[in-house]
């Protein structure tokens, strides 16, 4: 397979990749795997240029444009893929044809000829995220060839099914119905079949095409357009900030809720502490202005398909110290909590041990580590700590000079359940605290001065019984 950079390993399909180390553009060619004969066929179509672009206003935050060439070929080409690949008896084929058969009997239609035939070979959708938590503005865009046909199968429509009212703006027919709580418009805008999600959006994008600023006239857009080539089957951009900007405060307001919750269920002192996530969205939401557009470009061929893509990484890199320094408390903490469970393993193991070897041994705990190995313990690095700086240990007489833990010597196996039995060593608790492990066979962490007072508790205790 290949391995690329921020990919991964890609078996089965050769390529190359490029990337222009500021952040700002990268390439990924892959060539046709040979599962899949004839699929990058179908994307094989001359893309065009900039067309549906000047339509979407300039503040809408996410575009897609497909260029194809022509639906009506692109469905027959699929057709016979399909039948090539499953046989022309297949029964999902003949499902799908006599579907479509159904709808063109009720319809008076041809599917291919009469639908597909007044179609171009473009496709879009745009969408603008609410500066406020709601419904996104979203429209769809098909490009058509003849208008009058496409608008005599809309009239075919059973009114039982979808009834619209018309009105019209600025020239322009608007077709509307109700589907629950938004109102589906349509409307043919020059060589365009526009579907929008309400009213107010189609005339939105009325006064873009009538002369209105479009993506076309964005900065951002033509930022990160200026980097890609302005030809391809499928192009794609999103305004990174824009979109941000609408998910950061959605997120923190979640989060808050949920630190809440978890409080009164669990009680103050054990709810989360942690406010790192909270620190980095309110981090982005501050310098939100400065984040770059991102755009992908896609072409293909019958062999290879290419990937262009505009990152806007280099803004994302000016800030990763910045970032990098409101993670590393919350790294740091996660750290050293996975260091201590392990820990935690290997103290309970060495008890474990410990009571094996007690119960060969008239119920007398072992005074040495050493004594538990290989008999009751198979690796010498049980005894050693995560992140010890202690040399590795390779052999028996090695243990109880080098082992991270210690043990507490003179119990016995009828000792009070809740004595300490094994800790770790000074040299690893820098003074915040350590792990220990009990007669019981349990373990858990304790902070320094607790684990101080317990043991002088332990000590006090232990000579009372042996007077």
């Amino acid at each position: 397979g290949l391995s690329i950079s921020g990919i991964g390993s890609i078996d089965g399909i050769g390529g190359t990749s490029t990337a222009v180390k500021d952040g700002t553009v990268s390439e990924i060619v892959l060539y046709s795997p040979e599962a899949v004969p004839g699929i990058l066929g179908l994307l094989d179509r001359p893309g065009s240029g900039a067309s549906i672009e000047k339509y979407v206003p300039e503040d809408y935050s996410v575009f897609v444009r497909l260029s194809i060439g022509s639906f009506k070929d692109l469905y027959g080409e699929i057709h016979a893929l399909l039948e090539r690949e499953l046989g022309k008896d297949s029964d999902f084929i003949k499902e799908i044809d006599a579907t479509i058969a159904q709808k063109e009997l009720d319809m008076g239609i041809s599917f291919e000829k009469d639908l597909l035939g007044s179609l171009g070979g473009q496709a879009g959708f745009a969408l603008r995220v609410p500066r406020i938590v709601g419904i996104p503005e979203m429209a769809s865009f098909l490009q058509v060839k003849d208008v009058k046909k496409l608008q005599e199968i809309a009239d075919k429509l059973p009114a039982e099914e979808v009834s619209f009212t018309t009105s019209k703006y600025k020239g322009i027919v608007i077709h509307t119905t109700m589907a629950g709580k938004v109102q589906p418009t349509y409307a043919f805008i020059d060589d365009y079949l526009v579907v929008a999600i309400s009213p107010p959006v189609m005339r939105d994008i009325i006064d873009t095409a009538k002369g209105g600023k479009s993506l076309l006239d964005k900065e951002d857009f033509k930022t990160v357009f200026a980097n890609l080539p302005k030809k391809g089957v499928l192009v794609t951009y999103q305004d990174t900030g824009a979109i941000l900007d609408f998910l950061l405060p959605v997120l923190q307001g979640g989060l808050m809720r949920a630190r809440k919750a978890a409080r009164r269920i669990k009680g103050e002192e054990e709810g989360p502490t942690d406010d790192t996530l909270l620190k980095i969205i309110e981090f982005f939401h501050r310098n939100i202005q400065g984040i770059t557009g991102e755009g992908v470009v896609f072409t293909a061929g019958t062999d290879s398909i290419n990937v262009k893509q505009f990152t806007g990484s280099a803004a994302f890199s000016a800030w990763a110290p910045a970032v990098v320094a409101l993670l590393l408390p919350a790294l740091a903490m996660a750290r050293e909590k996975a260091r201590r469970a392990r820990s935690m393993g290997n103290i309970k193991q060495i008890a474990f041990a410990m009571h094996l070897y007690a119960s060969e041994n008239d119920e007398v705990f072992s005074v040495k580590l050493s004594d538990l190995y290989p008999d009751y313990l198979s690796s010498p690095a049980i005894f050693r700590h995560p992140s010890s700086k202690n040399d590795p240990i390779r052999k028996k007489e090695d243990i109880d000079k080098l082992a991270d833990y210690a043990i507490v010597p003179g119990l016995r196996e009828t000792a009070p359940s809740d004595f300490i039995l094994i800790y770790e060593r000074d040299s690893l608790n820098r003074g915040a605290g350590r792990t220990v492990g009990y007669v019981d066979g349990s373990a858990r962490w304790l902070k320094e001065e607790a684990f101080q007072e317990q043991m002088k508790q332990q000590k006090e205790r232990m000579e009372k019984e042996k007077k």
